[in-house]
C-alpha cells in the first residue's frame, strides 16, 4: 500500500495501510488500491454506504465503518452498534451470525433489498476476522510518520535512540545492529575512554553503550564518566587504580576485557585475561594501606598521586579470532571483531556463484524475479540453535537456527538427513547447506535441507583441490591432522564430564577428542571433533588437570 501510494500518501491512508495489513481486511487491498487510482470505478451496494465508505475508497476497514453500516442500513441504535463492534474485536463468531436475522429485518423495516442486505452483512463476516479500531490505527499512523520521519533524516540519531531502548533485549539489539549495517551505520566497539553507558552517535557511527554488557550497570558507568571526565585513562593499570573503590570488582573487569574495551592500549586481550585479578588484588592492597597511612616515601609520584608501578604481563600470543568473538558474544550477545564465517571466507570464495544469503531470502522473497516458494537455495552459516524432536514413527530430526553475517534462518532436517549430520550438529559449527525453501502465510521462510556438511577452515582449505558442496565426508575426513586428544574423567554422569563436552561443542573443530571413564576403564563411545588450539587445550587442563589431559 505504502509503495503504490507513494510520496503524497496523507496520514489517513497510513493509518489505513496498517488497518489493512492483517488477515481479512487485508483481502481489501486490491480494491483499495484500485479505488485511489480509480475512484470512478467505486461501486456501493448502497447509496446510504457512499458516505460511510469513500474516505476508504469503497472498503470497509475500521470497526467503526461497520457500527455506521450497522445504524444506516439496519438502524442499529449507537449502544446495539457498539455490542457488534465488540464482538469483532474479540473474534466471537457465534454472537455476530446471532445478528444476521436482526439486520435483514431492520435493513426490510428501512426499505432495502433483502438480498443485497444479506451480501452486505456477508462481507462484514468476513471482514470481522482481525478488523481494526480507527482510533488505535490513527494513534499507530502517527508513530509510524514520526519514526519513519526520524529515520530518514537523522538515522545515526534515531538508531542509537532505538538501540538504548532495548538495552535488556538482546535479541532486539542485534536485530537493530543488523538493520545499522544495511543502513551504512557502524555500530564499534565499547571503547573504555570513548563509550557512555547509552548507545551514542560518533561521527558517522554509533558507538556501543556500555550498560548493554551483561552485568555492568548504569550507575558504574556514571562514577567512570566521572572519573574520566579528570583525564582519559592511559592503561589498564590506570583504569583499575582509579575505579578501584567506584563499585569496580573482577567480573565488570573481565567482561570489559572480554568486549575489547582496553584494545586502544595496545595489550593483547589474552595477556590482560592473564593478568587483571593480579593487578586489581595489588591495587585492593595498595589502597588499603593507603587508607591506614602506610603510604611509604618511595610509592609517591612527584605531582603528589600515588602511581602503580607498570605491570609485567606474560609474554603469550594474543587469542585468535574464534576466542575473542566467543567472549564478545558471550558478553554483548554480539560480535564485535568480525563473524565466526570469517574462518571459512576461502572455502565459502570458493562456492560464492552459487551461494544466497538470509538477507537475499528475506528481502526478495515474493518478488516477481526473487526467490520464491520451493526454491532451491544454498547457504553458508554458523548453527546458533538446535532442537531435536522425535516424529510419530519414533524417528529423530531436528529444527536448526543458521546465522550468516547477514541474518538467521530456521532450517528443518527429517530423519534421513538429520541422521548423515548429527555428528556435527552443534551450536557455533560452521556449515554449508542446501534445500527447499518453504514459505508459509505470516512466516519467515525455512530451508528443508537436503544436504548439509561442515566448511573447512582457512588454514586447513586447499584452493587446488576440489571443495565442491557434496554430502560426502571426504572433504571432512581429509583435513583431519593425525593427532587427537585424550581427556579422563571420573564418569560420565558429572559435572566434569558435561563441561567437557560443554567445550567442545563451543570450540568445534576437527580435533579428534577421546574422552576416557575412570569409573569404567572404557572410552565414551561419542567422539567429538574439537578445534586443537593452544586456548582450548588450556581450558582442558585447567577444567581437569594436566595430569588428565593428553595431546597425542
Amino acid at each position: 500500500v505504502f509503495q503504490y501510494c507513494g510520496r503524497n500518501s496523507r496520514l489517513d491512508e497510513i493509518q489505513a495501510a496498517i488497518a489493512l495489513y492483517r488477515p481479512g481486511p487485508m483481502e481489501s487491498i486490491p480494491n483499495y488500491l484500485s479505488g485511489r487510482k480509480y475512484p470512478e470505478t467505486i461501486r456501493y451496494a448502497l447509496p446510504v454506504l457512499e458516505p460511510i465508505l469513500s474516505p476508504t475508497y469503497g472498503c470497509v476497514v475500521y470497526q467503526e465503518q461497520v457500527m455506521a453500516i450497522c445504524r444506516a442500513v439496519a438502524g442499529y441504535t449507537y449502544g446495539h452498534a457498539d455490542i457488534v463492534r465488540r464482538a469483532m474485536a474479540k473474534k466471537k463468531a457465534s454472537a455476530l451470525q446471532a445478528e444476521e436475522e436482526q439486520f435483514l429485518s431492520g435493513a426490510d423495516a428501512n426499505g432495502y433489498d433483502r438480498q443485497i442486505a444479506g451480501k452486505l452483512f456477508d462481507d462484514l463476516q468476513s471482514f470481522a476476522n482481525y478488523a481494526f479500531n480507527k482510533s488505535h490505527a490513527a494513534a499507530y499512523g502517527i508513530i509510524t510518520y514520526q519514526t519513519a520521519y526520524l529515520k530518514v533524516h537523522y538515522p545515526k540519531e534515531f538508531m542509537a535512540s532505538l538501540l538504548t531502548s532495548s538495552l535488556t533485549v538482546q535479541g532486539k539489539i542485534v536485530r537493530y545492529i543488523e538493520e545499522c549495517g544495511k543502513m551504512g551505520i557502524a555500530v564499534l566497539p565499547p571503547g573504555i575512554n570513548t563509550s557512555h553507558a547509552w548507545f551514542h552517535v560518533s561521527g558517522d557511527n554509533i558507538r556501543f553503550g556500555l550498560s548493554a554488557l551483561k552485568g555492568i550497570g548504569a550507575g558504574f558507568v556514571e562514577r567512570l564518566e566521572r572519573e574520566r571526565a579528570n583525564a582519559p585513562f592511559s592503561s589498564f593499570e590506570d583504569f583499575v587504580q582509579r575505579m578501584t573503590g567506584n563499585d569496580l570488582n573482577k567480573h565488570v573487569a573481565e567482561t570489559l576485557i572480554k568486549a575489547g574495551a582496553f584494545d586502544e592500549f595496545g595489550r593483547p586481550r589474552s595477556q590482560l585475561l592473564a593478568k587483571y585479578e593480579s593487578i586489581m588484588d595489588a591495587c585492593s592492597e595498595k589502597a588499603g594501606r593507603n587508607l591506614a597511612g602506610q603510604l611509604d616515601f618511595f610509592s609517591a609520584h612527584p605531582n603528589g598521586t600515588d602511581v602503580m608501578p607498570h605491570s609485567d604481563y606474560p609474554d603469550i600470543p594474543e587469542m585468535s579470532l574464534k576466542e575473542k568473538l566467543y567472549y564478545e558474544k558471550e558478553v554483548s550477545g554480539m560480535y564485535f571483531s568480525g563473524h565466526l564465517l570469517d574462518n571459512y571466507s576461502f572455502h565459502i570464495q570458493s562456492m560464492e556463484e552459487r551461494l544466497t544469503s538470509v538477507i537475499d531470502i528475506v528481502e526478495t522473497l515474493g518478488d516477481t524475479e526473487g526467490i520464491k516458494d520451493g526454491s532451491t537455495v544454498t547457504l553458508c552459516g554458523i548453527i546458533k540453535k538446535v532442537t531435536v524432536k522425535t516424529t510419530k514413527k519414533d524417528e529423530k530430526m531436528a529444527f536448526v537456527d543458521i546465522e550468516d553475517k547477514t541474518g538467521t534462518v530456521e532450517c528443518i532436517l527429517f530423519p534421513a538427513v538429520f541422521a548423515r549430520v548429527i555428528s556435527f550438529l552443534q551450536d557455533d559449527a560452521a556449515v554449508w547447506f542446501s534445500g527447499r525453501l518453504n514459505v508459509r502465510e505470516d512466516e519467515s521462510g525455512k530451508v528443508v535441507v537436503n544436504e548439509m556438511n561442515r566448511l573447512v577452515e582457512n588454514r586447513q582449505f586447499d584452493a587446488r583441490a576440489p571443495q565442491r558442496p557434496t554430502n560426502d565426508t571426504n572433504v571432512a575426513q581429509a583435513i583431519t591432522r593425525p593427532r587427537r586428544l585424550v581427556i579422563r574423567v571420573p564418569d560420565t554422569e558429572g559435572v566434569l564430564y558435561k563441561k567437557a563436552i560443554n567445550l567442545a561443542g563451543i570450540f568445534e573443530g576437527t580435533l579428534p577428542l577421546y574422552v576416557f571413564d575412570s569409573s569404567t576403564k572404557k572410552y565414551a563411545e561419542n567422539v567429538a571433533g574439537i578445534d586443537g588450539t593452544d586456548f582450548v587445550i588450556r581450558q582442558y587442563v585447567a577444567l581437569l588437570g594436566k595430569e588428565n589431559v593428553v595431546l597425542q
